[in-house]
C-alpha cells in the first residue's frame, strides 16, 4: 500500500499495487493515473481523468473529474464528482456529496447529496436522512424518501418510482418512468408530477402547483383507502392514462381534467368533480359515490357505474351512462341535496338498479325543490324509484307529497324499459294513488293522483281503444270537444298512462300535453243534455311547437284560486303558448275566483273575463288580447306580476287596478293602453307598438323602452324617475309639470310637449323637442333640437333656480312664441362691450344653443327677482347660439321698467348672443 502522510503526491502512471492508498489529514493526492486497490482519504484528493480500482472512502475533500470510481463512501467532509463513472454512492450524516453528470449504480444519503447535470443512477436513490436534490438527473430505480427531504430542481428529474414518507419540494417536474410504489409524503412547490409509466399511489395531501400529467400506460391513484391522498386544486391535470381515487371520505377535485385517459372512482367515499373536464376516456364508478357537479360536456367517454356504487351530481355528463344492477342514481347530491343532472348521451338503468329522488314541488322540472335528470339521448328505465319529500317544499305537507305531477326525467331520444321501472318507498298521503307516467313523449313523471288530474286525449276515437273507453296506452291530445256528459264520441279524456278514456270528470285539473289542437268547450253533449264544464285548473305542456286553443262555452271555477300553468317545468317550456278563448266563470264560487298564471310559457287571454278576483303571474307571460278587441280582465282586482304582462289590443284598454311584483309590462298592440293607478312593478316597461299612457307613478321602478308612443297625462306635478330609451314618440299631456331629472340620452325619439310643463334637468339631448301652443319647456338640463310653436313657451331655469338650458341642435321659435327667463342681482365676474360701453354680466336664465337660433317674430319675457340691486351698465345674456342668431325678437316684456325707473332695458344682438342691457 501507499500512505501520503504529508505534502502532495502525484500518481500519473498505471499503478498495479493492490494495497490501500491512504491520504492522511493535511496531506494531498493528485491522481491523473490509476491505482488498483482501495483509496482512503482524509486529506485533499483530486482525481482528474484517473481511476480507482477498489472502493473509495472520503472524510476530507475529494474532487473527481472525468474519473472512474467503484463504490464511494463519503463518511465526512466533501466529495465532488463531475462526469465521473462510479458504483454505489453512500453519503453519511454531516457529509456533502455533489455529483454532476456521469453515472452511478445506486445512491444512499444521510447528509447532503446533489445529483445534477444529467447524472444517471441506474438503481435506487435512498434518502434515510438529510437532503437530496435531483436537478436534471435520471434515476432508473426508486427514489425511496425514507427520511429527511428531497428537492427536484428547476431542470426536472426522472425516477423509476417514488416511495417513502419524507416530504419533497418540486421546483421542476418530477417524472416517474416505471412507477410501482406508494408515496405517503407531501409534495410541495411550483413544479409538477408526471407519471409516464407504471402505477403510483399518492396517499399524502400534496400541495405542489405545477401540472399533473399521466401519460399513456401510466396510472396515478389518489389515496389508498383512507382519508388522505390528494393533489392541489391549483394543479392542472392532463390524463392520457388512468386517474383513480380511493378514499373512504369525501374528496373534491375542482380543477379541469383533460386528455384521452380514464377516471376511476375506487374508494368507499364520495368524490366530487366540479371542474369543466374534457378527458375522453371511460369514467368508472367501481365503489363509493361519484358526484359530478361540473360541466363535463366535453368528456365524451362512457360512464359505467358498478353494483354497489353510486352516481350523483348537478352537473353534465358528456357521454353515455350505464348503471349496472345494484348501482344507484342520485341526482342532486348525497345527504338529500336537490338538483338537476344532465346526460348528453344515453342513460341506461339496470333492471335492479336504484334511483333515489328528492321531490317537493309539482309541475317543475328540477328547480329548488326537485331532483331531475335531463337525458339528451335515449333513456332505458329499470330498477326501483325511491323518493324523499323535501322539507319546505311547496307541495309537501307533514312530510308527504301532495297530489300532482312530479317530473323525474326528460329525454330527447327514445324510451324503453318502462315496464322494468318499479315504485319503491314514496311518502304519499291518504286517498291518493301513485303511478309512473311514460305516456307523454319525452317525459317520465311520478303522478300522485287524488282523482283530479285528467289528461286531454283529443277527439280522435281511434285513440280511445276499441270500445271507446279502454284507451291506447298514450296521451295523444289534438282537436276535440270538451264536455262533461256521456255521449258517443265524448270520451276525450284519459288517465295519466292513457289506459282509460271517459268524459270530463267535473272539478278536475285539466292537463293538455302531446299534440296541440282546438278544444271546444260544450255545455251540451250530442244527446242534447246540458251541464257546465267545471275545473280546478289547467296545464298546457305540449312539446310539438303548436298552440292549444280552448274556445266555446264558459269553463266554471270550483275554487277561490284557479291555476293555469303554461309550460312543462323546464326552461324549454318557455316556448309553449296557449290561447284561452273562453271565459273563466266564477259564478258558482262564493267570493269568486282569482287567476294564477304559472310556469315559463305564455297564456293568451282572448275573451273578456268575468272572474272578480286578483290576477297573479308567478312565471312566464300573461297576454291580454292577441291583436283584436277582446281579452280583458276585471279592472277592479289587482295584478300581481312576477313574470311578464303583455297588452295586445287594437282598441283602448284601461287598467285601473294596481300592478305590483317583480315582473315587466309590455304594450304590444296597435291600440292604446291606459294605466290608471300607482303601480310598483319592478321589471321595466316596453312599448313595442301602439300607445301606453299613464302618469309618472304608473310605470313602477324599471326602465321604459319606447318604440311606440309613450304618453304622460296628469294634472298633478311629478317626476319621471324611470330611465327612458328607444326611438318612439314621447308626449307630455296634462296641465301639470313633469320633471326629468336624470340622463335619458338613450331616448332618440321625438318629444312633444302638448300641455303643461316639461321640466328637463337631466338629458333628452338626442330627442327632438316640439312645444305646442300653451305648453312650456323648462329646466337646467340638455335637450335636442327644439321647435317652439306659436303660443309655446321656452323657459330656461327652474322656479327656484336660475341657470342654463342647453339645446344640442337648432332652436326654432315661431312668431308668437315666448322666451321666458328670470334674472338676479348677482354678478358673474365677467364683462363684455356693447355699443362702445362696458357691461358687467349678471346671473340669469339663459338658453345655450349648440346650433343656430331662429327667433324672428318671437318675444322675450324677462323678470328680475324682487329685491335685486341693479345698476346701469349691467346686462343679462338671455340666448347664445354657436351657429348664429337669425332674426330678432319682436317684443320685450319685463318688470325692470316698472321697478327700476332709472334703468332702460334694451335687447342687444351680436352674431351669436342676445343680451338684455340695462342703460341709464
Amino acid at each position: 500500500g501507499l500512505t501520503v502522510a504529508g505534502g502532495t503526491e502525484t500518481l500519473s502512471g498505471a499503478n498495479t499495487y493492490t494495497g490501500v492508498t491512504t491520504v492522511v489529514q493535511g496531506a494531498g493526492l493528485n491522481l491523473p493515473g490509476s491505482i488498483a486497490g482501495n483509496l482512503t482519504t482524509a486529506g485533499t484528493t483530486s482525481i482528474t481523468g484517473g481511476s480507482v480500482g477498489g472502493s473509495t472512502s472520503n472524510s476530507g475533500t475529494l474532487t473527481a473529474s472525468n474519473a472512474t470510481l467503484h463504490d464511494l463512501s463519503n463518511t465526512a467532509g466533501t466529495a465532488t464528482l463531475t462526469n465521473t463513472t462510479a458504483g454505489a454512492l453512500t453519503n453519511a450524516d454531516g457529509a456533502t456529496l455533489s455529483v454532476s453528470g456521469g453515472s452511478a449504480t445506486s445512491a444512499t444519503n444521510a447528509g447532503t447529496m446533489s445529483l445534477s447535470g444529467g447524472n444517471s443512477v441506474s438503481g435506487d436513490v435512498t434518502n434515510t436522512a438529510g437532503q437530496v436534490t435531483l436537478d436534471g438527473a435520471t434515476v432508473g430505480g426508486t427514489l425511496a424518501a425514507q427520511g429527511g427531504s428531497f428537492t427536484v430542481g428547476v431542470n426536472a428529474a426522472t425516477v423509476g418510482s417514488l416511495s417513502g414518507t419524507a416530504n419533497g419540494k418540486l421546483d421542476g417536474t418530477l417524472s416517474l418512468s416505471n412507477a410501482a410504489d406508494t408515496y405517503s409524503g407531501i409534495l410541495s412547490g411550483a413544479g409538477g408530477l408526471s407519471v409516464n409509466g407504471g402505477s403510483e399511489v399518492l396517499s399524502g395531501d400534496n400541495s405542489y402547483t405545477g401540472a399533473t400529467t399521466i401519460a399513456t400506460g401510466g396510472t396515478l391513484q389518489l389515496g389508498d383507502g383512507g382519508t388522505t391522498g390528494s393533489i392541489s386544486s391549483s394543479t392542472a391535470v392532463h390524463n392520457d392514462g388512468q386517474l383513480s381515487v380511493k378514499h373512504s371520505n369525501d374528496l373534491t377535485i375542482a380543477q379541469a381534467m383533460d386528455g384521452s385517459g380514464s377516471f376511476i372512482q375506487a374508494g368507499t367515499g364520495t368524490t366530487v368533480l366540479t371542474g369543466a373536464n374534457s378527458y375522453s376516456g371511460t369514467t368508472t364508478v367501481s365503489a363509493g359515490t361519484l358526484q359530478v357537479d361540473g360541466n363535463q360536456s366535453a368528456t365524451t367517454g362512457a360512464t359505467e357505474v358498478a353494483s354497489g356504487a353510486s352516481l350523483a351530481g348537478i352537473g353534465t355528463l358528456g357521454g353515455n351512462v350505464t348503471l349496472a344492477d345494484g348501482a344507484t342514481l342520485t341526482p342532486g347530491g348525497i345527504n338529500h341535496a336537490v338538483g338537476t343532472l344532465t346526460v348528453n348521451g344515453n342513460l341506461s338503468l339496470g333492471k335492479n338498479s336504484i334511483q333515489n329522488w328528492d321531490l317537493g314541488q309539482v309541475n317543475i322540472a328540477g328547480g329548488q325543490y326537485n331532483d331531475f335528470v335531463d337525458v339528451k339521448g335515449n333513456l332505458t328505465l329499470g330498477g326501483t324509484l325511491n323518493v324523499a319529500a323535501v322539507t319546505g317544499g311547496p307541495d309537501v305537507k307533514n312530510g308527504l307529497l301532495d297530489a300532482g305531477v312530479y317530473r323525474l326525467y326528460a329525454y330527447d331520444g327514445k324510451l324503453s324499459g318502462a315496464l322494468d321501472e318499479k315504485l319503491g318507498d314514496i311518502p304519499q298521503g291518504d286517498n291518493v294513488s301513485l303511478g309512473l307516467q311514460t305516456s307523454i313523449a319525452h317525459q317520465v313523471n311520478l303522478v300522485v293522483s287524488d282523482g283530479t288530474l285528467i289528461y286531454w286525449d283529443g277527439g280522435n276515437s281511434a285513440n280511445h281503444g276499441t270500445d271507446g273507453a279502454s284507451g291506447n296506452g298514450e296521451v295523444n291530445g289534438g282537436d276535440g270537444v270538451w264536455t262533461t256528459l256521456n255521449g258517443v264520441g265524448d270520451g276525450n279524456w284519459t288517465n295519466y298512462n292513457g289506459t282509460r278514456n271517459a268524459p270530463w270528470d267535473p272539478g278536475g285539473f285539466a292537463i293538455f300535453n302531446a299534440t296541440a289542437g282546438t278544444v271546444t268547450v260544450s255545455d251540451t253533449n250530442k244527446a242534447g243534455n246540458v251541464a257546465n264544464v267545471t275545473i280546478k285548473g289547467m296545464q298546457f305542456a305540449n312539446s310539438d311547437g303548436n298552440m292549444y286553443v280552448v274556445t266555446g262555452d264558459d269553463v266554471y271555477a270550483t275554487t277561490n284560486t284557479t291555476t293555469i300553468r303554461v309550460g312543462d317545468g323546464t326552461n324549454e317550456g318557455s316556448t309553449i303558448t296557449a290561447d284561452l278563448d273562453t271565459v273563466i266563470n266564477d259564478s258558482q264560487v262564493s267570493g269568486g275566483t282569482s287567476l294564477v298564471k304559472s310556469d315559463a310559457g305564455t297564456l293568451l287571454i282572448t275573451k273578456d273575463q268575468t272572474y272578480v278576483g286578483d290576477t297573479t303571474i308567478s312565471g312566464g307571460t300573461l297576454q291580454l288580447g292577441n291583436g283584436g278587441t277582446e281579452g280583458r280582465i276585471d279592472s277592479s282586482a289587482a295584478i300581481h306580476n312576477d313574470g311578464a304582462l303583455v297588452i295586445d289590443h287594437s282598441d283602448a284598454v284601461t287598467l285601473t287596478q294596481q300592478i305590483d311584483g317583480l315582473g315587466s309590462l309590455t304594450q304590444q298592440g296597435a291600440g292604446t293602453t291606459v294605466l290608471g293607478n300607482t303601480n310598483t312593478y319592478a321589471g321595466g316597461t316596453n312599448i313595442t307598438d301602439g300607445t301606453l299612457q299613464g302618469s309618472t307613478s304608473s310605470f313602477g321602478s324599471g326602465a321604459i323602452v319606447n318604440e311606440g308612443t309613450f304618453v304622460l297625462n296628469q294634472d298633478q306635478n311629478g317626476s319621471l324617475d324611470n330611465p327612458l330609451s328607444g326611438k318612439g314618440n314621447f308626449i307630455k299631456n296634462g296641465n301639470a309639470l313633469v320633471a326629468i331629472n336624470h340622463d335619458d340620452s338613450q331616448f332618440e325619439g321625438k318629444t312633444t310637449v302638448s300641455a303643461g310643463t316639461l321640466n328637463v334637468n337631466g338629458s333628452l339631448e338626442n330627442s327632438q323637442i316640439s312645444v305646442v301652443e300653451g305648453a312650456t319647456l323648462s329646466g337646467l338640463g340638455t335637450v335636442g333640437a327644439t321647435h317652439i310653436a306659436q303660443g309655446g313657451i321656452l323657459a330656461p331655469g327652474n322656479a327656484d333656480t336660475v341657470g342654463a338650458l342647453t339645446i344640442k341642435g337648432d332652436l326654432n321659435m315661431q312668431a308668437g312664441s315666448v322666451l321666458s327667463g328670470t334674472g338676479t342681482g348677482t354678478l358673474t365676474g365677467t364683462t363684455f362691450t356693447a355699443n362702445g360701453a362696458t357691461y358687467a354680466q349678471l346671473l340669469g336664465d339663459v338658453v345655450r344653443v349648440a346650433g343656430a337660433a331662429n327667433i324672428n317674430g318671437a318675444s322675450v319675457s324677462f323678470n328680475v327677482v324682487q329685491g335685486s340691486v341693479l345698476k346701469a351698465n349691467q346686462a343679462y345674456t338671455v340666448l347664445s347660439a354657436t351657429g348664429g342668431i337669425n332674426g330678432k325678437y319682436l317684443d320685450l316684456l319685463t318688470n325692470i321698467t316698472k321697478n327700476y325707473l332709472f334703468l332702460t332695458p334694451q335687447l342687444f344682438y351680436t352674431a351669436d348672443d342676445v343680451d338684455l342691457l340695462l342703460i341709464n
